[in-house]
């Protein structure tokens, strides 16, 4: 909880798929109409990487995650829910 108090902006999750959906995150105030950074994954991505089957970094290295823009801001994501804190 404690690293996901440190990003600051939008993000858009998207998975696409036979049960696609998006989820758009704010973080502090005011919301952004467009967010700084999305990250894209089809639905197999997706469950591999829940289950513990798909290593992060090497999903975003074989482009099976897909990240626009704000970069950093994807780092800092990863990063607090990686974490033991969560």
């Amino acid at each position: 909880v404690a690293l996901l108090r440190e990003i600051e902006g939008s993000i858009r999750f998207e998975r696409s798929g036979a049960e696609p959906f998006a989820l758009l995150l704010h973080f502090r105030e005011p919301p952004s109409p467009t967010p700084d950074c999305s990250l894209r994954m089809d639905e197999a991505t997706h469950r591999a990487l829940r289950a513990g089957e798909l290593d992060a970094q090497d999903a975003f290295l074989t482009e099976q995650v897909v990240v626009e823009g704000d970069m950093q801001m994807a780092m800092q994501l990863a990063m607090a829910f990686l974490s033991d804190d969560v």
